[in-house]
């Protein structure tokens, strides 16, 4: 499921609209999402692990737990 998936792509298999799916990457809300040459790009494990309501999202309850993560890998 590492695949990657353009915002557009997101969108559409997840249902929620383009706008929305930027929204939650400002807010640091929404799937996890990845960079890739400075663009977004969402794991397709991501995507269906956001939207079956599993692990995947960042929400505020878990960033702090990812940057900890992050910043000792």
């Amino acid at each position: 499921d590492d695949a990657l998936a353009t915002t557009a792509e997101a969108a559409a298999f997840t249902g929620f609209a383009v706008v929305t799916l930027k929204a939650w990457r400002r807010d640091r809300t929404g799937p996890a999402f990845v960079r890739v040459e400075g663009y977004p790009r969402y794991r397709m494990g991501d995507l269906r692990a956001f939207t079956s309501g599993r692990c995947g999202a960042r929400t505020p309850s878990n960033l702090t737990a990812q940057n900890a993560e992050t910043s000792t890998a």
